[in-house]
């Protein structure tokens, strides 16, 4: 529902004239669907052939730092934690309870924080703070042991790409359900944003960064995870290379989508099997049927 309404209002927005197909008709003529998804990361489903799988495209192994911020990193004896939640929640915004517990730890800690954040100012010497980090450069360093995020899709799955167990502190959305599946796979823990006091943060990073375990999972899931024959990008590409070299490729779609709703659900084949058996009960009741 929700994706129809966004293409009706793009339709509206860049389509003044109304002469361009039904919403229906664009979704039953669809060529191709790029999933942001890999099998490895939850339950495995079946897909058509033209829904491809596409998880971590936003992913380069052409990362970069800036010069400050890359020394501050290999300057990191006891490794650094990489702390951002995100575009859409700012940590800016937290409730000053729960943003002063996060000061007291995290200065607290042996370890280097890189925290994304506006308008803070420390004097610690051990937590470096910006509005704008490059997150993939970050988190592709190796002194990088721990990441505390929200739990968006896109920084859960850089930090499985990157091997980087994870503390998840959801608000909103999927991040609960993201946090819940990282949790469950053993790649880290679950914050309740609601419920959060100095002692169970501090115990909470403790437990990740001294837990060998946690990397260990992360590790052997991310090694499943980057094992593809392609890149993402390159997945990507060369499907809808695909599609437009063969003018659509009518041929990957599922011709289920011109059958009517009566059809598709078989509505014409149980309404004619519960008339037959609605006859051979009349037929009985007065005799002719034996």
């Amino acid at each position: 529902m929700a994706r129809t309404l966004i293409l009706f209002v793009l339709n509206r927005e860049y389509f003044k004239s109304n002469d361009y197909p039904s919403l229906t008709s664009m979704q039953n003529n669809v060529s191709l669907v790029l999933c942001n998804h890999h099998f490895s990361e939850g339950a495995v489903e079946a897909h058509l052939p033209n829904m491809v799988e596409i998880s971590g495209i936003q992913i380069s192994d052409k990362v970069f730092l800036p010069k400050e911020l890359q020394e501050f990193m290999d300057s990191a004896d006891n490794g650094v934690i990489y702390f951002s939640l995100g575009t859409v929640v700012s940590a800016g915004e937290l409730e000053p309870l729960i943003l002063n517990t996060f000061v007291k730890v995290l200065s607290s800690m042996p370890q280097k924080v890189i925290w994304k954040i506006e308008n803070l100012v420390t004097n610690y010497s051990n937590i470096f703070t910006s509005k704008w980090l490059p997150q993939s450069g970050i988190l592709a360093h190796p002194k990088v042991k721990l990441f505390i995020s929200h739990g968006g899709k896109g920084s859960t799955i850089e930090a499985l790409y990157y091997a980087v167990p994870m503390l998840v502190l959801p608000f909103f959305g999927d991040q609960f359900a993201n946090a819940r599946r990282i949790k469950n796979k053993g790649f880290g823990l679950e914050l309740d944003n609601t419920n959060l006091n100095y002692l169970k943060l501090r115990q909470s990073i403790f437990e990740v960064l001294n837990n060998n375990t946690y990397y260990t999972n992360i590790k052997t899931a991310s090694n499943i995870f980057k094992d593809r024959p392609f890149t993402a990008e390159e997945t990507a590409t060369y499907w809808i290379d695909y599609v437009i070299r063969h003018r659509g490729a009518v041929h990957m779609k599922d011709r289920s989508k011109k059958s009517s709703f009566i059809q598709y659900h078989s509505i014409d084949v149980y309404l004619w099997f519960s008339g037959f058996l609605c006859a051979v009960y009349i037929l009985r009741e007065i005799g002719i049927w034996i």
